[in-house]
């Protein structure tokens, strides 16, 4: 068969090569919500409450069947009074409040209402999406208020930091409260044992969950001790507690021969999967400042630790140390492929990376961009990283061009350089700002048929995040009108906003078979004639079949189709 199948390819052997092309052009970028917006009235916005959220205010999250959840803020007609200024952010699922300030968590069982949607070490709202769509998330409560005839919280009270406390909520359910004593550390006993502030929560499924909380003062821990826990079956009169990391020398790491000085507080240098893995960035007890940063991995199935990465050890990049690993972001998918940033030693100019499976798979000062393409800085503003169900990671670049590259026939650019910016799918661009169109998108009522991403989340605390399965790609962004005037955006030369947005991907168009041309999802027979055309005709080819990867017939993984990628593709097809 071998040899038929050769005979078949013989007369496109020397075909032309076919370059590498950016992604952003083969994916569909749709605009879900838009604000401001006027929001359904419900049971969390009773009349006569305002109806209009505006600002995005909270990270976006999405989960597997496209449902999408995000904070936002109600509009505030007279910021000095606290009634309307306590109470005006709720958090929206697919558009409809869900949780908001000011009202009563479900399961209470008596009136608690949300002072926060935000938790008291975190600055931001910390929400967690499990495979199975259950929705974990840190809010704050208070035990002090009086009942208003509407039935909420008087906001007055709100005012008083003591009589607020943090919550764990599953689904709109209180399954942890501030205070509680917990008796997972031997030879703890009240009140030293006592959870005080919550920092981060992670969602496995509905009956696992990882939380990260403060110890109370006193006795063996001070203050500002972190433990890390696992809960199964949360809510349940079968819930258990399970300790996995502390700070202060409280547990020793087994397979590893050292201690934990201070696990990081940041909510994206830890992450949690399915079968309860937990990736980490901590301090090492005792050790130098040139090498006291490390990750490390848990591995819940064989109930082992396993060193990743250590500053002052070996990189992936040949020649060249890990530098720094603190607070750097990361991810873990469900089948336990890992990623985090990090800088290693030398120059400084190409010393970011983002690590795969120990694998480097892009290093500052790489030539990104398409209609602009310049050096990348990596890491710019510390945005998060995520990763999909196959170990592909989604994250946010920024690159330099100059003036002179950009704009040589305009002044419209003040600076000698211009920085701009872009979301990536491994080292595929996948929404660039600037470049990439949505289309149909209203806003206030005025329908625009085009629109161009603006700007794109820039700084940390999760402005884009991708479903567990990597399905979908949920990102805000701003938008504004294509301006003839102007001919780049960029960062520091970007057109006038007109929209927040809500942009929703379907990375599942990203996901293809190698040698499937027709992009039918299997490699047969019928590939062969695609395949052939590919080769001779890569413009035709795209016409033809402009939903499909030209580089799935790219066997050697060179970047290019040509004739050295036949011998691949027959093997794959007779195999």
């Amino acid at each position: 068969m071998r040899m038929r199948l050769a005979c078949l390819l013989a007369v496109i052997v020397a075909a032309s090569v076919c370059s590498k092309n950016a992604m952003a052009g083969n994916v569909t970028v749709e605009a879900i919500f838009t604000a401001p917006a006027t929001v359904p009235i419900n049971e969390l916005v009773p009349p006569p409450s305002p109806t209009q959220v505006s600002l995005f205010a909270g990270q976006p999250r999405i989960a597997n069947d496209g449902t999408w959840y995000a904070l936002y803020r109600f509009p505030v007609s007279n910021p000095n009074d606290p009634f309307e200024f306590t109470r005006n952010f709720s958090m929206l699922r697919d558009g409809v409040p869900y949780i908001r300030e000011g009202l009563q968590i479900t399961n209470s069982p008596t009136f608690v209402p949300v002072a926060d949607l935000t938790s008291s070490q975190q600055p931001f709202f910390d929400v967690s999406i499990a495979s199975d769509g259950t929705v974990a998330q840190i809010v704050r409560g208070t035990d002090q208020f009086t009942v208003l005839p509407d039935g909420t919280a008087n906001p007055f009270d709100f005012d008083f930091e003591d009589n607020k406390f943090d919550l764990v909520v599953i689904d709109r359910s209180v399954v942890l409260t501030q205070g509680t004593p917990l008796d997972i550390i031997p030879g703890l006993l009240p009140p030293d044992n006592a959870l005080q502030e919550f920092s981060t929560v992670k969602a496995a499924s509905a009956n696992r969950i990882l939380v990260k909380s403060d110890l109370s003062a006193g006795g063996t821990f001070d203050p500002e001790t972190l433990i890390i826990f696992e809960i199964t079956d949360p809510g349940l009169p079968s819930q258990t507690e399970t300790l996995r990391f502390t700070d202060d020398d409280s547990i020793n790491i087994p397979d590893l021969g050292f201690n934990i000085s201070t696990t990081n507080s940041n909510e994206e240098d830890i992450d949690y999967n399915a079968d309860g893995s937990i990736l980490l960035g901590i301090d090492i007890q005792g050790a130098p400042t040139s090498s006291d940063g490390a990750i490390v991995l848990y591995n819940a199935p064989l109930d082992t630790y396993q060193l990743l990465a250590r500053e002052g050890a070996i990189s992936p990049l040949a020649g060249r140390v890990y530098d720094d690993l603190f607070n750097n972001p990361l991810a873990l998918n469900d089948a336990g492929d890992y990623a985090f940033l990090a800088s290693v030693n030398g120059s400084t100019s190409d010393d970011g990376i983002i690590v795969v499976n120990d694998q480097v798979v892009i290093q500052e000062a790489a030539t990104v961009g398409t209609a602009v393409p310049g050096a990348l800085q990596l890491g710019f503003a510390n945005a998060n990283i995520e990763m999909d169900a196959a170990g592909n990671v989604i994250w946010y670049g920024a690159w330099n061009a100059m003036k002179a590259d950009v704009c040589p026939d305009n002044t419209d650019i003040t600076s000698s350089f211009a920085i701009f910016e872009g979301l990536f799918f491994n080292d595929e661009l996948l929404i660039e700002g600037g470049v990439t169109e949505v289309h149909n998108v209203t806003v206030g009522g005025t329908f625009f048929p085009t629109m161009v991403v603006a700007d794109l989340p820039n700084t940390g605390f999760a402005g884009f995040h991708v479903s567990p399965d990597g399905r979908w790609l949920i990102v805000h962004a701003l938008l504004a009108e294509p301006d003839p005037d102007i001919c780049a955006f960029s960062i520091n030369n970007n057109a006038t906003p007109v929209a927040q947005v809500l942009l929703r991907v379907d990375l599942a168009s990203l996901a293809t078979v190698a040698g499937d041309m027709n992009c039918d999802g299997v490699l047969s027979f019928a590939d062969l004639g695609p395949l052939a055309l590919a080769l001779v005709d890569p413009t035709e080819y795209a016409i033809q079949f402009p939903d499909c990867a030209i580089l799935n017939g790219d066997f050697n993984d060179d970047g290019v189709i040509d004739g050295r990628d036949i011998d691949g593709f027959i093997g794959a097809l007779a195999g």
